[in-house]
């Protein structure tokens, strides 16, 4: 079955048909409020819309410059029904502020509660990236390409960087592991050259989940060569990747307990999993 998109927000005539482009995404179910909520009157709009908006997976909610009111309950609505707790971050919410928008201090509000992009492409975007499957590999079978690509960038950071401690992390660093194929990086950083180092780093890949940025954190990413970028002060709460993988390397039988977790989601949603992922990460004692 596939999943349901609700798209929230101006109409098509008064932003250039703007959910006809989303709806050519073949991946998705969607639900129009100008097509798929019954307009008769309030009484059968409003909660037909409500409806839509709960048995939705993902939401797409594109406010325009308007004032948009309506909008904005809809994405409240759906926000309650994708999230644990009132504070927490909705990854399957996606809002479009267009640069013209105002106010402008609100933005970071609104970053709070999902991702916010600044047009309905990059809505497109990052809806396909959020809704993507999972498959795996064996480690061992993309060694030598992963060891090739990780000594390439080191040398690359290590001279736009020459203060920090460049470590190999992720799947692809633990023996024996299964793992998404990609390469993950740990550039740790005193704290003092946190702030210029992620000015730097922003020239070179592009930033990812800011929303998870924190005043000792920094990611960023280069999907051309599945490669993530993960900058930490050295010593900080944040700064926790090298252990977790020197804790893998060392205990085989957690490595065997990760790697059921993944083949279970062989296929699946790529947000289900990193959810499990999280909950096996925080359950360890390292």
């Amino acid at each position: 079955m596939k999943k349901k998109v609700y798209l929230a927000g101006q109409s098509n005539e008064h932003h250039n048909n703007w959910k006809e482009s989303v709806k050519k995404l073949s991946d998705f179910d969607f639900h129009d409020w100008e097509f798929d909520s019954d307009q008769t009157s309030p009484d059968t709009f409003f909660p037909d819309d409500m409806r839509g908006i709960k048995n939705s997976d993902y939401m797409v909610a594109n406010p325009w410059i308007a004032p948009s009111e309506a909008t904005w309950i809809e994405i409240g609505y759906f926000y309650s029904f994708h999230t644990e707790k009132p504070g927490d971050f909705c990854n399957n919410l996606i809002i479009v502020w267009h640069e013209e928008r105002q106010p402008k201090w609100s933005i970071e509000f609104v970053k709070k509660a999902g991702h916010v992009v600044l047009s309905v492409d990059k809505a497109i975007e990052k809806l396909k990236e959020i809704s993507q499957k999972v498959s795996f590999v064996n480690e061992k079978d993309i060694h030598e390409k992963i060891e090739e690509l990780f000594q390439t960038e080191k040398t690359r950071l290590q001279k736009l960087l020459p203060d920090s401690q460049i470590e190999h992390i992720g799947g692809t660093s633990v023996a024996n592991s299964i793992t998404k194929g990609d390469l993950d990086i740990n550039i740790r950083i005193s704290k003092g050259d946190f702030k210029n180092s992620v000015e730097i780093l922003k020239n070179i890949y592009e930033i990812n989940q800011p929303n998870n940025w924190t005043e000792n954190y920094a990611s960023f990413k280069d999907d051309k060569r599945d490669l993530g970028i993960q900058l930490t002060v050295i010593d900080s709460a944040d700064d926790y990747f090298v252990k977790q993988r020197d804790f893998l390397n060392s205990n085989p039988d957690k490595v065997f307990e990760l790697n059921k977790i993944k083949l279970s989601f062989e296929g699946k949603s790529m947000d289900d999993y990193r959810k499990e992922k999280g909950k096996f990460f925080e359950n360890l004692k390292l």
